[in-house]
């Protein structure tokens, strides 16, 4: 009898036997992921430069996880589950929506602030939608001078054109024609989280099918307010149980609701708690990258929840 077939898609990626070699920090959770896949029965795969996707489930010229190495193979594979790390906005096709880890839907919500404010605004800071100079010059106007703002793309990721800064020094020429934005209050992080982190932060909790795994607490670097590890910021790792009463309550809500709107997602919710011990989510998130490897008894649950979150497409 055949194994079941999963891939990891990648785009950008280069063949080679060991495609991770040069960021060994992501190596390291990437290969426990194929290792655990691998232990479960599955035959698992990477998708990379010049892997071909020829419709549906069917992919040309990806890399077999061996144990060991990743070895390329030019045969056309059907597979029967994918977890994308594709920036491709326009797969999962509705063909394969429910085989592939994170459906398409779920992708649109992460990638739309607007989308993800109307669902968890309940949850979130004030949030303005701004699509237009005479949209940001009526939301602007809710701020006091010297008060700390946040402006930014909806699609941004990674901390990419946010701008926090005095609403003063915020001016509509920031609005570009055909570009979405949200201006949304500052939330004040500056109190730290006792136990866990002092000063600004943000707190990531990871959600691997239907359950939080893991707690990330994230802080910027010397002057800056983004803690986005890509920015430059360094992040600490913990059990979920680690996490603020307050901030759980709020999980407990949101989760079970994301997940049963968007079929269990891999996903993560970055909450920020400010002076009072008030958490507020900042964001959703679909992309998340493995920079600082998940270790120890974190990993092992990751791994496995992860897993089982593509063997239940893959058994689809």
């Amino acid at each position: 009898m055949s194994h079941k077939k999963i891939l990891i898609y990648f785009t950008k990626k280069e063949v080679a036997a060991d495609p991770y070699a040069h960021m060994p920090d992501r190596r390291e959770i990437y290969w426990a992921l194929f290792q655990e896949g691998r232990a479960r029965g599955f035959d698992m795969y990477l998708g990379v430069k010049p892997t071909i996707h020829h419709g549906g489930m069917e992919f040309e010229n990806v890399l077999f996880f061996t144990g060991e190495q990743f070895e390329l193979r030019e045969e056309r594979i059907l597979f029967d589950a994918i977890f994308d790390r594709s920036p491709n906005k326009n797969f999962p096709t509705p063909d394969i929506d429910k085989k592939t880890l994170n459906s398409s839907a779920f992708k649109e919500l992460a990638n739309n602030k607007d989308q993800t404010y109307e669902l968890l605004k309940r949850y979130m800071p004030k949030t303005f939608p701004i699509s237009s100079k005479q949209d940001f010059v009526t939301s602007h106007s809710m701020f006091l001078p010297k008060e700390m703002a946040v402006f930014k793309p909806v699609d941004s990721f990674g901390g990419k054109g946010v701008i926090i800064t005095e609403a003063k020094n915020l001016l509509p020429d920031l609005v570009v024609p055909n570009k979405k934005f949200i201006l949304q209050k500052f939330v004040d992080t500056s109190g730290g989280v006792p136990g866990i982190i002092s000063g600004h932060h943000d707190l990531r909790i990871i959600i691997v099918d239907g359950s939080p795994v893991l707690l990330q607490a994230r802080s910027p670097k010397p002057g800056e307010l983004r803690a986005n590890v890509s920015q430059g910021g360094q992040s600490i790792e913990f059990p979920y149980e680690a996490a603020p009463s307050a901030l759980k309550a709020i999980v407990s809500q949101v989760h079970p609701l994301i997940d049963s709107l968007y079929d269990s997602p891999f996903y993560s919710i970055d909450f920020g708690i400010d002076a009072d011990g008030t958490p507020y989510i900042f964001e959703i998130n679909d992309q998340i990258g493995f920079k600082g490897a998940i270790t120890g008894q974190n990993r092992i649950k990751f791994c496995k929840n992860f897993i089982d979150s593509l063997e239940k497409r893959a058994r689809l």
